[in-house]
């Protein structure tokens, strides 16, 4: 019998997206020897509120920050897009995707070494250069703690709180079983976006990257984690300094962590043997059972916010849009931050200074645009509380990790979305179904 408990696994990758996150933003980027030489020092603190991200950066600081970025990372073109306009066009790649990806790959394998799931990511395998790096990354972020995880001892009290009935006292609700490991690879999957929103993080439109971890099981999103790559705290704000000193006095004390979560995080675990998802957003934990904000009945006349590409040619949308009429079109980029504009109708969340989004309704993709790694990851927190995605002919977006008869898939296979999808809120799910004369079952 071979095993594999889903808490553990994501709390791998949470740790792991958090210690790519800092070597990126202090080793590669240098973001404290850049921010020693930013405007706002000389700002006026009774006058002007002190910036607390980078996010909050004026646009000459970002300007200064934006320099060493493109200085520290290569970058390539790894195809052309001809659904996209202008600069987007261009599908980029940095060394910041690759390390990302690689540092995340590489504590999966080192703690799990049977593997026991399938990981299906964007990047291909790293030069033996930046594999280094990533060891390096691993051993300096990851391995000392500083890459902790938030409501750790929260997460194990509520696998035990709102564990079904049907879990043993001696089980972990989060704890899944198969006759062997060729088994559970064929369960569970882990589909990775080491850098969601490239184009945005090599541009400076900062708002979008992050990476993206959806981790499935019987091709259905089960856990999640989304850390926005740039709400990254400055070094000498005072949320920055209250972390690093509860890190430093964790590790002279012993092996307990601080329980505080920057607000770049969200990650949630909904396993089937739990009565309520555990769930993070906004670097806030959730009070469980997670609910829900309250909105009015979506109606016939109730007019969608819909969210889609700002940088997709408008022919590729246009019959979809005029499917869901009335509705009212929200322009972002990045497949991962159009998502959140519909978690953000879910919660609340954090506010980041001069960022205003707009909680979206739906969100429209044409087919063959994005990969399952770009959805995955947000799936599981619209999946856990009624939402879902849909391929275009209403199709529940679902992620096999084999073939119909069996036989392992390629990893084209595994990725593509060759009927584009359409993501929506638990609120407009049974609307948006009637509006795109689906039939009554696809949902």
């Amino acid at each position: 019998m071979a095993s594999i408990d889903l808490a553990q696994l994501l709390e791998v990758c949470v740790r792991a997206a958090l210690a790519a996150q800092r070597y990126v933003m202090l080793d590669l980027v240098k973001l404290p020897e850049a921010e020693a030489k930013m405007s706002f020092h000389h700002d006026d603190p009774k006058t002007s509120a002190r910036p607390q991200t980078v996010l909050d950066l004026s646009e000459a600081d970002r300007g200064l920050l934006l320099a060493s970025l493109r200085s520290a990372v290569n970058v390539d073109v790894k195809s052309h897009l001809d659904y996209k306009d202008g600069d987007a066009a261009e599908d980029l790649v940095t060394t910041a995707d690759v390390l990302t990806q690689a540092v995340l790959t590489h504590v999966l394998q080192r703690t799990f070494p049977s593997q026991p799931f399938t990981v299906v990511g964007e990047e291909e395998e790293p030069s033996s250069a930046l594999a280094a790096e990533a060891v390096i990354c691993v051993k300096k972020h990851y391995d000392s703690g500083d890459a902790f995880m938030p409501n750790g001892a929260e997460l194990r009290a509520h696998l035990q709180t709102y564990a079904k009935p049907d879990v043993a006292p001696e089980e972990t609700a989060s704890t899944v079983y198969a006759d062997s490991v060729e088994a559970l690879r064929r369960r569970v999957g882990v589909f990775i976006d080491p850098i969601d929103g490239t184009n945005c993080f090599y541009d400076g439109v900062w708002q979008a990257p992050m990476t993206l971890v959806g981790i499935t099981l019987d091709n259905v999103p089960v856990a999640a984690v989304m850390n926005r790559v740039f709400c990254f705290p400055l070094t000498q704000s005072a949320s920055a300094i209250s972390l690093h000193q509860s890190s430093s006095t964790a590790a002279t004390t012993g092996p307990a962590r601080p329980t505080r979560c920057g607000p770049s995080l969200s990650f949630i675990l909904n396993a089937p043997r739990l009565s309520s998802p555990f769930v993070v957003f906004d670097g806030a934990l959730l009070p469980a059972p997670v609910t829900t904000a309250s909105h009015p009945p979506c109606t016939p006349a109730s007019a969608l916010l819909v969210c889609h590409s700002s940088t997709t040619k408008e022919e590729f949308l246009q019959q979809l849009l005029g499917q869901l009429q009335p509705c009212t079109a929200i322009r972002a980029r990045g497949a991962g931050y159009k998502q959140y504009h519909l978690l953000k109708k879910m919660w609340a969340g954090s506010a980041v200074s001069g960022e205003h989004i707009t909680p979206a309704d739906a969100f429209v993709c044409p087919p063959v645009t994005i990969k399952k790694w770009d959805c995955c990851a947000p799936h599981a927190f619209l999946y856990a509380m009624g939402g879902d995605i849909f391929a275009h002919d209403g199709a529940p977006l679902r992620y096999a990790l084999a073939r119909p008869d069996g036989s392992a898939g390629t990893h084209t296979e595994l990725a593509a979305l060759p009927k584009g999808l359409l993501a929506v809120t638990p609120y407009v799910k049974e609307e948006v179904a009637r509006r795109m004369q689906w039939a009554v079952g696809s949902t």
